[in-house]
């Protein structure tokens, strides 16, 4: 049987993800970009919980949590770069000549990864509050 590779086209977060976890899998990947390097500033302002749990996964969180500076207190962003202009978006859907199906939430939300100290029960616990 022929050996089968991967072409991972965007070596951003999903793209790198999705290598890593297909390496870790012992399926050779290789991973191209549009840009020559890495950018020299961030494009994105942290790490979503759920991302982190993947990485704990993969035993890739460590590096990054030790990296990582904590953030106390909240800074908000208005009118911020909507999910259809992000680069896994641009490299993939538009070359692929793919359409964006959807919309924007017509409501205002905010995304936070918080801890609460509270008295009240928890849904773990059963009582169906949290």
């Amino acid at each position: 049987m022929a050996e089968v590779g991967v072409l991972a086209v965007g070596a951003g977060p999903v793209g790198l993800t999705a290598a890593c976890e297909l390496q870790r899998r012992g399926v050779r990947c290789r991973v191209i970009d549009r840009l020559p390097a890495p950018q020299p500033f961030a494009k994105a302002v942290g790490i979503q919980p759920r991302t982190l749990e993947i990485w704990d996964r993969m035993g890739m969180a460590r590096e990054p949590l030790e990296a990582a500076a904590p953030l106390r207190g909240r800074l908000l962003y208005v009118n911020g770069v909507p999910q259809a202009r992000t680069e896994l978006t641009r490299v993939v859907r538009k070359t692929l000549g793919l359409d964006f199906a959807g919309a924007a939430f017509p409501e205002e939300y905010m995304l936070g990864d918080v801890e609460v100290d509270w008295e009240l029960p928890s849904a773990a616990a059963g009582s169906g509050a949290g």
